[in-house]
C-alpha cells in the first residue's frame, strides 16, 4: 500500500515580490531574476535604518558549539572538559559581499495551510 501523506515541509507555492514597475514585471515574466549584493542589504540598514529588509550581518556566520567532542589546537589536544563554551565567528571579505547576491522568495509550505 502506498503512503499518500504529504510531507508537511513540501513547498506548495513560491512567491516573488517585485516593485510595481513595468520593466521589472516584464523582465520577471521573461524569466529574468536579479540579485542584489550582500553589501546592498548591509547598507540598507546602516544608511537608512531599514531593519526589515536591510541586514548589517549579511555575510557573517556565528555558530555556537555545544556538543564538542574533540579539540585540537596546533597539534595539541585540549581536554573538552576544560572548555565551558565555544563559538566560531566568520565574516566574508568586503569584496565577496559586493559580488555575491541574494534573490529573495517567500515559500508557503503544506504545513502553513489551514485545514
Amino acid at each position: 500500500m502506498a503512503n499518500n501523506s504529504i510531507n508537511p515541509n513540501t513547498i506548495v507555492v513560491l512567491f516573488k515580490f517585485i516593485q510595481n514597475k513595468a520593466e521589472y514585471l516584464r523582465d520577471f515574466k521573461n524569466g529574468n531574476l536579479y540579485f542584489s549584493s550582500l553589501q546592498y542589504f548591509i547598507k540598507l540598514e546602516e544608511n537608512n535604518g531599514n531593519h526589515k529588509t536591510g541586514d548589517i550581518y549579511e555575510g557573517n556566520i556565528h555558530q555556537n558549539i555545544n556538543d564538542l567532542r574533540h579539540l585540537h589546537v596546533a597539534d595539541f589536544e585540549i581536554p573538552v572538559t576544560d572548555v565551558k563554551s565555544m563559538s566560531v565567528d566568520h565574516e566574508m571579505p568586503k569584496s565577496q559581499k559586493e559580488n555575491l547576491g541574494i534573490c529573495s522568495f517567500f515559500a508557503v509550505q503544506f504545513k502553513d495551510l489551514e485545514k
